[in-house]
């Protein structure tokens, strides 16, 4: 469902394709209210490539110090907990290692070129202005494209 906004949101999580591309948005989005979205839609200019200076994106590394802090952190609070001692020292020295290794790990991350963010955004944008506005009645059946149709009746 590349349009991205199934039940006609609000928030900016809904601006953007599904599935989301590694960079989330091509443009920094200007927040001016909580419902930056909402308001864009109602004045028509959701779905709009309203910027032609597209940039090269560049993407932080991908680490595994986050699963690292999970896994060896649960244990030494667990060993702690329990008094471990074995493996509170284990889990203490692992944590501190990984951390270490990590810092003589030179990995710049990836760039995203530029035609391929325009790319990506310009054939998005298509696809969200061309689909097909989905009645309530018809959200959980085969009809059913992505896109909410506004309720008007009160």
């Amino acid at each position: 469902m590349p349009g991205g906004d199934p039940w006609d949101g609000r928030t900016l999580e809904w601006a953007t394709p599904s599935p989301v591309p590694e960079w989330n948005f091509a443009f920094l989005p200007e927040v001016k209210c909580q419902d930056a979205f909402a308001v864009e839609k109602a004045q028509g200019k959701a779905y709009k490539i309203e910027r032609e200076d597209f940039e090269d994106i560049e993407l932080a590394p991908k680490s595994w110090i986050g699963l690292t802090i999970i896994v060896f952190g649960t244990l030494l609070g667990f060993a702690m907990v329990f008094w471990i001692w074995w493996l509170a020292v284990l889990s203490a020295v692992a944590l501190l290692a990984h951390a270490i290794g990590l810092g003589f790990v030179r990995d710049e991350g990836e760039i995203i070129p530029a035609d391929v963010v325009e790319r990506t955004e310009r054939d998005w944008i298509a696809a969200a202005r061309q689909g097909q506005c989905t009645d309530r009645t018809d959200e959980v059946s085969a009809r059913n494209r992505g896109f909410s149709a506004r309720i008007t009746e009160a």
